[in-house]
């Protein structure tokens, strides 16, 4: 099994939104037809340090990382991801409610 989380840090004000948003287009039925596609989380908790800032950690489990990584190069995921992009203020990068991400790949032993 092929595991990979994005954590992202966003404003807490526009926390709810975003996952809001993670969960109606990374839903497990939209990728049903995704070959090696195995399930989908999304998980939040307000930074104790900081409680202005929220991590959403988003989590897919895949058969394989070929099977991840054929995803991610398909017409399909870029269609998901350009439309993220294209509801994002298209004013400064401050407008954004994202403050950073950090991708990780795991091979579970």
């Amino acid at each position: 099994m092929f595991i990979v989380t994005n954590t992202i840090q966003v404003t807490t004000a526009h926390a709810d939104k975003m996952i809001e948003r993670f969960r109606s287009t990374h839903t497990n039925e939209r990728m049903t037809g995704v070959t090696g596609f195995l399930n989908f989380e999304v998980m939040h908790r307000t930074l104790p340090e900081n409680s202005e800032v929220t991590e959403l950690v988003v989590l897919s489990r895949w058969e394989s990382q070929q099977d991840q990584e054929n995803w991610t190069a398909s017409n399909s995921f870029k269609d998901l991801h350009k439309g993220k992009k294209a509801e994002q203020p298209k004013t400064t990068k401050e407008a954004s409610p994202v403050l950073g991400n950090t991708i990780a790949k795991y091979h579970l032993a």
